[in-house]
């Protein structure tokens, strides 16, 4: 039940001081009185707020023409009217500035005020301050760059170290090459002199020997004759040595094996002749040149059977 208006406790007052004993006044009589007393007019008991002042401006408004209070309460300009129509309310009902009340709430706000800019400040330097995980990976990151800059100095430094050897044994191999061919020089110089002297005592030796063989009787004086019959006997021994040149040859040519197949100088035909000088197999016999792998495009000197039939064997 909720409390009494101020009329009811009129009526109940009235009732009670009627049938009061010795009490002149009756009840009708009292509210009479009570009419012709006009009332004191109360003082406001608290002040009026600049968002009161906002929903007394906006009664009688349509709702989607007004302008929210958080937009309000967030715009300067328009907080401050409002703000200052609440002061000018407040000094028409008597307030002053100097109320304790109003300045024990404006202690109370500028203390909620600076807890939250506090609380802000504190949110923002979380927000901005670098977490755990990210410092780890930054370090991490650091770390690696670190290493590979050291390693790619390592490198460096490695690659450089190994130019000056390689240049330094270069340089070392160039003297020593040079010191060899010096040496090879001198050395062929000495024996191309050795040889040149070597043959001109042997062609001494020579022309002595051949002078003392045409001069037979010793005389130190070689007649018309003695020459001829020395140069008889000389064109005698060499027709002899040609002749004996000649049946060496001719034997030599005997001991080749006789080729009788076709195209002596085809390169299948020198590769199967030198398959089997290589197997021990009988020269003209039949091989399979897919048995070794025989290549027809490869054929220059340095196959071990390059002409190999012209070389080893008899075509005629």
């Amino acid at each position: 039940m909720g409390p009494l208006s101020n009329q009811a406790l009129v009526e109940k007052l009235f009732d009670a001081l009627s049938v009061l004993e010795g009490f002149k006044y009756s009840k009708d009589e009292l509210i009479e009185f009570r009419g012709m007393i006009k009332p004191e007019k109360l003082s406001a008991k608290s002040r009026l707020s600049a968002f009161q002042i906002y929903r007394s401006t906006m009664k009688g408004i349509d709702k989607d023409v007004i302008v929210p209070w958080s937009e309000i309460k967030n715009n300067p300009d328009e907080f401050s009217k409002y703000e200052k129509m609440a002061t000018d309310k407040n000094n028409e009902r008597g307030f002053s500035n100097e109320d304790p009340k109003l300045l024990k709430k404006q202690k109370l706000d500028e203390r909620k005020n600076a807890l939250k800019a506090a609380i802000i400040a504190a949110q923002q330097k979380k927000n901005t301050s670098p977490k755990l995980g990210d410092v780890m990976e930054h370090r991490q990151l650091k770390h690696d760059k670190k290493s590979e800059e050291d390693k790619s100095e390592e490198e460096d430094k490695s690659e450089e170290d190994k130019s000056e050897e390689d240049k330094s044994e270069e340089d070392k191999s160039e003297e020593d090459k040079s010191e060899e061919d010096k040496s090879e020089e001198d050395k062929s110089e000495e024996d191309k002199s050795e040889e040149d002297k070597s043959e001109e005592d042997k062609s001494e030796e020579d022309k002595d020997t051949s002078f003392d063989k045409i001069d037979e009787n010793g005389d130190g004086i070689i007649t018309r004759e003695e020459f001829e019959k020395f140069t008889q006997k000389s064109d005698s021994d060499n027709e002899d040595e040609l002749d004996n040149e000649d049946e060496e040859d001719e034997n030599n040519i005997d001991d080749k094996p006789q080729y009788t197949g076709k195209c002596p100088n085809t390169p299948l035909s020198n590769f199967k002749q030198w398959v089997m000088n290589e197997k021990n197999i009988e020269f003209n016999s039949k091989i399979s040149k897919s048995e070794f792998n025989f290549d027809p495009k490869k054929y220059d000197a340095e196959c071990p059977w390059f002409e190999f039939i012209k070389l080893n064997m008899r075509t005629e």
